[in-house]
């Protein structure tokens, strides 16, 4: 098969800390090692592209979010603003795609639902789209508490339209998928992501600790250091922990983002955790060969996570032997067994996190390592000789259908898309109308 993959993030580019980037790497390198082609189209700064070493073809497609020198009438569809953003990136990818068709044809495309890179592919039905769940947006705007905009509500609306127009839709927790086909009535298939630690443990084995680091017992929190991943739950419980554990160095690795009242986990740290600095540590997003020697480094691993997705920090930490404290109904107790590989707290419980942080701190080294041990033997399930097939034949299935005659599935979805469009752009022309008079029609329509 000659497979697509679309991406605003890979680990080669410059945007390489999400959970989606080390995603698409591990399955674009899995399906080349067993004889497809793989390209990746990753939105950049500019166009161009490069061959990895193992075969992977990295396309880069010019895309940015600088609307006002594509277009002066631009700021005149702020009402339809979530679509536009949407519909820009989309027609990036999709010309990128077509061009690279015409070479090298396409048997098949995978996009994330993410921002609805596959949209327009998904609408006109040339090459079959599959749609992987990576998140769902309102489900994902609750975790961070963020306020659903018009905009945000536009973006939602994208993402359903190509869930709706794929040939198939899967996810890799059945957590999501579950949340997923109860809100938007699409199937949703549950195919875990592939794995192989082999990778994992060679980098980090190579790697070195910062300076400040080495010779310092720590745990760790990393990821996205937000609401979402439930960072402001570790530094609410972290003073009791602290003053229970003296001798603790908390560490927190990652893309920062906003918590309440907008105000960064970094000036929450500095200010709520001042009494315990430099005890507590916030490092940037760091790339796999920082990244893994950090988390082999640590004692354990926290990730409260409010929603998830079988994310990457806990398929990492597994693959280096780290025990896991996660959360309950968050996907973690889909491979971690509860005081066996790892352990589960209930959601919103403080209480439990910190009971568990402080057990884990106190917790003998042989008995952290027997924990370690068993959440990477159960991260073995993730094999990618076990995951990667039923990955092929869902392709495989879909590549058949498609030759067969279009899914029905693309005009059911493009139906709604259109019905939203709609009805916003009659609010759009009853708003600004008035303010151009003739011009509206030229502009809106």
């Amino acid at each position: 098969m000659v497979i697509g993959l679309l991406t605003n993030e890979y680990p080669t580019e410059p945007f390489f800390a999400g959970g989606l980037a080390s995603y698409l790497q591990r399955v674009a390198e899995g399906l080349a090692v067993l004889g497809h082609s793989v390209e990746i189209f990753v939105t950049a700064e500019k166009s161009g592209h490069y061959v990895l070493p193992n075969g992977v073809r990295v396309n880069r497609v010019a895309f940015g979010d600088d609307w006002s020198r594509r277009s002066a009438n631009r700021a005149l569809l702020w009402r339809v603003a979530g679509f536009a953003s949407c519909a820009e990136r989309g027609a990036a990818l999709r010309t990128a795609v077509r061009t690279r068709h015409r070479e090298r044809p396409f048997d098949v495309i995978q996009a994330p639902d993410f921002l609805a890179p596959g949209l327009l592919m998904a609408f006109e039905g040339r090459i079959p789209v599959v749609t992987r769940v990576s998140h769902y947006a309102p489900l994902w705007d609750a975790g961070y508490e963020r306020e659903a905009t018009m905009a945000r509500q536009q973006l939602y609306a994208s993402e359903r339209s190509q869930l709706r127009c794929s040939c198939a839709v899967y996810s890799p927790s059945a957590f999501l998928a579950g949340k997923v086909e109860a809100a938007t009535g699409v199937e949703v298939q549950v195919i875990p992501p592939p794995y192989d630690t082999t990778r994992t443990v060679a980098i980090a084995t190579r790697g070195r600790l910062p300076a400040d680091l080495e010779g310092t017992p720590y745990a760790l929190f990393f990821g996205t250091i937000g609401l979402l991943k439930g960072a402001d739950r570790i530094v609410d419980v972290l003073p009791a922990v602290m003053k229970a554990c003296p001798d603790m160095t908390f560490v927190f690795a990652g893309q920062i983002s906003s918590g309440r009242n907008g105000r960064s986990f970094s000036d929450i740290v500095r200010t709520d955790l001042q009494e315990f600095l430099p005890r507590v540590r916030v490092l940037p997003a760091l790339r796999h060969e920082e990244l893994w020697p950090l988390v082999s480094g640590s004692r354990f691993v926290v990730l409260p996570s409010r929603f998830d997705n079988l994310p990457n920090a806990c398929l990492e930490a597994m693959a280096l032997s780290r025990p896991i404290i996660g959360t309950e109904e968050a996907s973690f107790d889909e491979l971690l067994e509860h005081g066996v590989s790892g352990e589960l707290v209930p959601q919103g419980c403080a209480q439990a996190l910190e009971e568990a942080m402080v057990r884990y701190w106190r917790m003998p080294g042989a008995e952290l390592d027997r924990v370690g041990a068993a959440a990477k033997q159960a991260l073995g399930r993730l094999a990618p000789g076990k995951v990667l097939p039923p990955l092929e034949a869902l392709l495989s299935r879909v590549i058949e259908q498609h030759r067969r005659g279009r899914c029905a599935r693309h005009a059911r979805g493009a139906l709604a898309l259109a019905t939203q469009l709609a009805r916003l752009t009659v609010k759009t022309v009853a708003v600004v109308g008035p303010l151009l008079g003739s011009q509206a029609g030229d502009v809106l329509g």
